[in-house]
């Protein structure tokens, strides 16, 4: 099935078209691009240049959408081993993260380089998302990525104050 039609909707955060393709039957919605995207993870990704980055309520929608359509809160990708809640941690995007653990992602998995999304989140310097994460889901913070850190060594090393 071809899904780009499906990709360009999600990027460009067209609900409705999203939707749509998604009613039609004409996008499958757990399986990945050819550049091995999947489309929760697509959602949730850096944006191409013309599209806002600060537009996480856009893309909550979007997720919101993805999730009723039984779109796999943990599926992890091909390429990397992330997840939707990695992803959105490591790019800052608070509201979509926040919408992803209410709707039960596992903080617990871990991508290919052993990053969690708490670690994702600190390595990035995002504050917001590692106190979420923390405070409001009790995610683990004694995980050692690939390269021997824990998100407390990545949140000091960042200056991020807990």
């Amino acid at each position: 099935m071809d899904n780009r039609k499906f990709f360009l909707a999600i990027i460009m955060a067209d609900v409705n078209r999203v939707k749509s393709l998604l009613e039609s039957g004409r996008c499958s919605i757990n399986e990945p691009s050819l550049a091995f995207c999947l489309p929760i993870i697509a959602c949730v990704n850096h944006p191409p240049l013309h599209y806002s980055k600060n537009n996480d309520a856009a893309r909550r929608k979007i997720l919101k959408v993805l999730v009723a359509h039984c779109a796999h809160l943990n599926i992890q990708s091909e390429n990397n081993g992330k997840t939707a809640a990695i992803v959105a941690a490591e790019n800052g995007f608070l509201k979509c993260l926040q919408f992803l653990v209410q709707a039960g992602a596992d903080l617990s998995l871990t991508s290919q380089r052993g990053k969690t999304a708490l670690i994702a989140a600190a390595k990035a310097s995002h504050y917001k998302c590692v106190e979420c994460l923390i405070h409001h889901t009790g995610a683990e913070l004694n995980v050692e990525d690939a390269d021997g850190y824990t998100a407390l060594m990545w949140a000091l090393e960042r200056e991020i104050v807990l």
